[in-house]
C-alpha cells in the first residue's frame, strides 16, 4: 500500500470512528431520569419538580436507558411491563427514590387473570425493579393466582433486587398464589433473570411457593433471598 492509499485509508478509518463515537454519545446522551410522585399528574413531564403520577404511565413512557425514580407514598395499581425494552440500548431501571420508602399497595384492587400481580413482566427486556415494597395482592377465586411479582413469555435481562414482598394470599380452598415467580410459558426461554436480596413473607399460596421458577428458564441467578 502507497503512503497516498495509506492516507485514505486512515482519513476513511477516522471517519468510521468519528461517526461511531457521535452515534454513541447521543444514545448515552438520550438517556432520561423519570419521576413519580403521588402528588403528581400524568399530564405533567415527569421531571422531578413536574412528576408523573402513576408507575404504569411513567413505564409507558419512557425509553431502554431510562430511570424512573418513585417518590415515597403508596401506589394503588398493579403494573404491567410487556413487550418493551432492549437491552442493547440500556437497562429501563424503576426504583425507589434514594432513602425513600415506596408501597405497590392491591387492597382496593381486584385481581384478574391478566391483572394479577404487582408487577407482571412479559415479552419485556432490560428491565431492573428494585427497593419496592409490594403487599396486599388478594382473592378469594381459585381461578385466580396472584403474585408480587411475575416474569412470563420469553422475557430476558431481568433483574429483581431488594424488594419487600408479602401478604400476598389466594384464599379460597383450591387457590393458589405466588410471591415471586418466573414461568417460561413459550418455545423462546426466559434468560437472564437476577432475583436478589427480596424478602418475601405472610403469604398465603395454597400448593405453590415463596419464589418459584419454572417452564422453560435458563441462565437465573437466585441470591440472597429470605
Amino acid at each position: 500500500m502507497g503512503d497516498k492509499d495509506m492516507t485514505n485509508f486512515k482519513q476513511v478509518l477516522f471517519g468510521f470512528i468519528f461517526f461511531f463515537s457521535i452515534v454513541l454519545s447521543l444514545e448515552v446522551s438520550a438517556s432520561q431520569i423519570y419521576y413519580v410522585s403521588t402528588t403528581g399528574s400524568d399530564d405533567a413531564i415527569g421531571s422531578k419538580a413536574e412528576p408523573w403520577r402513576t408507575i404504569q404511565h411513567a413505564i409507558d413512557e419512557v425509553n431502554p436507558g431510562d430511570t424512573i425514580n418513585v417518590r415515597k407514598g403508596i401506589y394503588e395499581e398493579l403494573i404491567q411491563i410487556e413487550e418493551i425494552g432492549d437491552i442493547h440500548k440500556g437497562w429501563i431501571t424503576i426504583q425507589a427514590n434514594k432513602d425513600e420508602h415506596v408501597i405497590i399497595d392491591g387492597t382496593h384492587i381486584e385481581i384478574t387473570s391478566s391483572n394479577r400481580a404487582g408487577f407482571s413482566l412479559k415479552d419485556a427486556e432490560g428491565i431492573r425493579i428494585q427497593n419496592f415494597e409490594i403487599r396486599n395482592i388478594k382473592t378469594d377465586d381459585e381461578d385466580r393466582y396472584p403474585a408480587g411479582i411475575l416474569i412470563r413469555g420469553s422475557s430476558r435481562y431481568i433483574e429483581v433486587i431488594n424488594n419487600d414482598i408479602h401478604h400476598v394470599a389466594n384464599y379460597s380452598e383450591e387457590g393458589n398464589a405466588h410471591g415471586i415467580i418466573v414461568y417460561g410459558n413459550k418455545a423462546q426461554a426466559i434468560k437472564h433473570i437476577t432475583i436478589k436480596e427480596n424478602q418475601v413473607h405472610n403469604l398465603i399460596l395454597g400448593k405453590s411457593e415463596s419464589l418459584t421458577v419454572t417452564g422453560n428458564v435458563n441462565k437465573f441467578i437466585i441470591d440472597q433471598n429470605s
